[in-house]
């Protein structure tokens, strides 16, 4: 029985910060995967004034365990001031499971 729960991680980024910012979190096994999704259009509250910006959406998956390590590095890393991390909670199907698992272990 596996006690890793998954879950995603979504937040935005500046399309040119997008690639090296989640190379990292692959490469440091933090996430076992991350889809990209561009040409996102953010309109929200910013210092007293509506903002609008293009930007590059991520969705992270990874387990349970990862989730401080991936908070300490959107601290450090992360270009925004106030960067979004939403964590959810998913089912997932076990195969894929085991495979976030084995893929965010950093005991090779």
């Amino acid at each position: 029985m596996l006690f890793n729960r998954p879950k995603l991680i979504i937040t935005t980024l500046p399309k040119n910060k997008c690639k090296p910012f989640i190379s990292e979190l692959v490469k440091q096994r933090l996430i076992a995967c991350a889809n990209v999704i561009g040409n996102v259009q953010s309109m929200y509250w910013w210092k007293n004034k509506i903002t609008t910006d293009a930007e590059t959406m991520v969705i992270m998956k990874t387990t349970n365990k990862k989730i401080k390590g991936i908070k300490n590095f959107f601290l450090v890393n992360h270009p925004y001031e106030t960067p979004e991390l939403i964590v959810l909670n998913v089912h997932v199907e076990q195969k894929y499971l085991e495979w976030m698992i084995k893929e965010t272990d950093n005991n090779e």
